[in-house]
């Protein structure tokens, strides 16, 4: 061990840990370990001073998939909010509008706050994934339309323009990871009608439309959705990286995509009424967007699944070393690549209804050089009358979506193989009650159940004085994306259990419960403390109870194992 990691482990003061490891960063700044450590003593410190140096290491950190953990994210988002240019733009109390904007072009001191939102962590926390806080959003919203109704005016000057650039992609980077959940005012869209129309006649005439005001109008509409789309080239704003990663995320990628979506294959028919709605919503907005997944390391498919179980492990059923898969409801492919990474001698079938989503999945396992995943398309209803089975099974957040979860659990039973297992998951009702108090918040204002809805619904739930249930919804990662929050608050079909519901639903299906999936140490403790004589929470009447008593227990799902009896 070095002298800088003795210096390290012995600090008895985070803030003297904080100073040891930052010695140990300036000796080593390539050193991931380091960086780790970095992190980990900064989650233990209470409050942190906001400095040019903490922002250094934030935007570095940003940079990095294996460090930009939520807990950076989180202190970043704190460090833009006391950025001095965020800070002179104060939103007014409706949180529409931005105070002391025209300062910001209108005196010369000013206009550096254009270098400061230009800052790393500025473009880092923008363009790396989307960001869950009311406060940013409301005022990257109000930001956004006083920068297009500056642009409508002419207030701004031509040579101020090119200094947003930076700032403008990743603020289009940011709306276009969000599904341009902001809410959008009449006079908006007026004006970025107005805007695309002069990009696509710049185009037209050959003059080329400039960079700025493509990324502008970027920040309301994807760029592939544009005539001018293929004229955009990265030569354009030369030493501007963001640039060409905003042509590569809003043009490639969904081009990509569209041109996946013939070599998927379809599995079964979707005749299902719910089926087809279902499946409709999925193909208006992918779930979900994400970009990236976390480094996994291969493991024996046994041992992965005692070590995400909270079950007893002798009662497990024994997988083989190479397991047959498939993931019913695959969405996007986040979770079938997930398992292809920790299982890579496993065979994966990953289906879903919607065939967005497959195509942003199989786009996805290309980049990563995933290839023992099979996407296609196919209805859980249908999936029995394939005559294949599997060793496992996984379905998170699907059979709550069908009309007949009975039925659908049944379809699945049928193509496990005798001795497999499934994993399963199901919303509480109990945990999700904030979730119906936002949805009768909703239903009051009558808004219909469309982009613009929802993006209005969101803004009026963001403005609900604190302490109303409904705004709790506000708290969630799933309500700062237009398909997370479509799917958590505008789903066209849901179901919600109780452990005592599960049993019911697992004896109709004809299934045995096996246990719960990772849960907390503290929560398990907790219930063994109630119910020694049930060490591992296999009787659903006792959870039921417990749950009674801790509602938010399973506010992530019920995350459970089952097999054929």
């Amino acid at each position: 061990m070095s002298l800088q990691d003795k210096l390290v482990q012995s600090a008895a003061d985070p803030r003297e840990e904080l100073a040891a490891v930052r010695r140990a960063l300036k000796a080593g700044p390539g050193n991931e370990q380091q960086w780790k450590r970095y992190l980990s003593v900064l989650e233990r410190i209470p409050r942190i001073d906001i400095t040019p140096q903490l922002a250094a290491e934030l935007a570095f950190c940003l940079g990095r998939p294996v460090l930009a953990t939520p807990p950076v994210k989180y202190l970043a988002i704190r460090t833009f909010l006391r950025l001095s240019t965020v800070r002179t733009l104060k939103l007014s109390q409706d949180g529409e509008r931005l105070q002391g904007f025209e300062d910001i072009f209108a005196e010369e001191a000013t206009r550096d706050g254009f270098a400061e939102l230009s800052h790393p962590l500025v473009l880092r926390l923008l363009a790396v994934d989307r960001i869950v806080d009311r406060d940013t959003e409301l005022f990257l919203a109000a930001l956004r339309r006083h920068l297009l109704e500056s642009f409508v005016a002419g207030d701004v000057e031509d040579k101020l323009w090119p200094r947003t650039l930076d700032f403008l992609c990743a603020l289009a980077i940011q709306c276009f990871l969000n599904e341009y959940v902001y809410l959008q005012t009449p006079a908006e869209k007026a004006s970025v009608a107005a805007l695309v129309q002069a990009i696509e006649l710049s185009a037209e005439t050959g003059s080329g439309p400039r960079p700025e005001l493509v990324a502008l109008a970027a920040a309301y509409r994807p760029l592939h959705t544009l005539r001018a789309a293929r004229s955009l080239k990265p030569e354009a704003a030369p030493g501007v990286p963001f640039w060409a990663r905003l042509l590569t995320l809003q043009i490639d990628q969904p081009l990509a995509e569209r041109r996946l979506r013939a070599s998927i294959r379809k599995l079964t028919p979707i005749r299902d009424r719910v089926s087809q709605q279902v499946r409709r919503q999925y193909e208006e907005n992918p779930y979900p967007r994400w970009t990236h997944v976390t480094a996994r390391r291969p493991r024996d498919p046994n041992a992965w699944i005692a070590g995400a179980a909270s079950v007893d492990k002798s009662n497990m059923p024994p997988l083989p070393n190479m397991p047959e898969i498939m993931v019913a409801g695959c969405g996007t492919g986040r979770e079938p690549i997930e398992i292809a990474l920790t299982l890579p001698g496993s065979r994966i079938t990953a289906v879903d209804l919607s065939l967005a989503s497959l195509s942003y999945a199989k786009r996805k396992a290309g980049a990563l050089k995933i290839d023992n995943i099979d996407f296609a398309q196919a209805d859980i209803l249908e999936l029995a009358g394939l005559g294949r089975r599997f060793d496992m099974i996984v379905c998170s957040g699907v059979l709550h979506h069908m009309d007949d979860p009975v039925s659908g659990l049944k379809s699945l039973a049928a193509c496990t193989k005798p001795g497999g297992v499934m994993q399963l998951a199901l919303y509480s009702r109990r945990a999700r009650d904030f979730v119906a108090a936002a949805r009768a918040v909703i239903a009051e204002g009558e808004l219909p159940n469309d982009a613009d809805g929802m993006r209005q619904a969101r803004f009026d739930l963001l403005n609900l004085p604190r302490g109303h249930p409904g705004r709790v919804v506000t708290e969630w990662r799933d309500f700062y994306t237009l398909s997370t929050c479509r799917d958590l608050l505008f789903h066209v079909q849901e179901h919600c259990y109780t452990p005592k519901g599960i049993a019911v639903l697992l004896k109709e299906a004809g299934l045995e419960f096996l246990g719960f999936r990772n849960v907390e140490a503290d929560v398990l403790e907790a219930y063994r403390r109630r119910f020694p004589d049930d060490p591992f929470a296999r009787d659903l009447a006792l959870c039921d109870a417990f749950e009674v008593d801790h509602p938010r227990t399973f506010v992530g799902m019920y995350h459970f194992m089952a097999t054929p009896r």
